[in-house]
């Protein structure tokens, strides 16, 4: 939440009397005035523990926005600590993922990153057997990189699928 522009930018996209924006930052260098109605913490991104408790104080959520850190065990960190706690028919969205393939943020290039981890996953996905019932990456330039998973709105039954 760089100087609070990503969250004050959703304030104003979501705008509705009633919507919460909150968001964490490892050392936010804003936070936001009183009436604002945005909420922000000081957490890490690598912390599971504080986002887990960050999800239960402030979720459940309609939508999740990842952009944070961009280094791949962050994405997978948040996924793993928030997912729990993004509504049914919810939106998770990670921004800057062609920052998976930079060896800025995945120094060895070995890291297991959010595509990955879908891979992991596309059969169970499409066969409607993974919570994850959508996903879409759009890439238009270098830094346009944008994942979105919807949360599955029924509860999905675990198949055996054939190997």
């Amino acid at each position: 939440t760089w100087q609070g522009a990503s969250l004050k930018m959703w304030r104003e996209y979501f705008y509705n009397p009633e919507a919460r924006i909150v968001g964490f930052d490892h050392a936010p260098e804003w936070l936001p005035e009183p009436g604002d109605e945005i909420v922000v913490e000081r957490g890490s991104q690598e912390d599971l523990a504080f986002q887990h408790v960050f999800g239960v104080r402030h979720g459940p959520f309609d939508i999740v926005i990842d952009d944070g850190g961009h280094k791949p065990q962050q994405h997978l960190a948040s996924l793993a600590a928030l997912w729990p706690h993004l509504k049914p028919g919810g939106y998770w969205c990670i921004e800057d993922v062609q920052s998976i393939y930079d060896r800025c943020w995945n120094e060895s290039g070995c890291e297991k990153t959010i595509i990955d981890w879908l891979g992991e996953r596309w059969q169970s996905i499409l066969i409607g057997g993974d919570e994850v019932q959508e996903v879409s990456v759009i890439g238009r330039n270098w830094n346009d990189g944008l994942v979105i998973l919807r949360k599955r709105w029924e509860q999905y039954v675990a198949r055996s699928v054939a190997k």
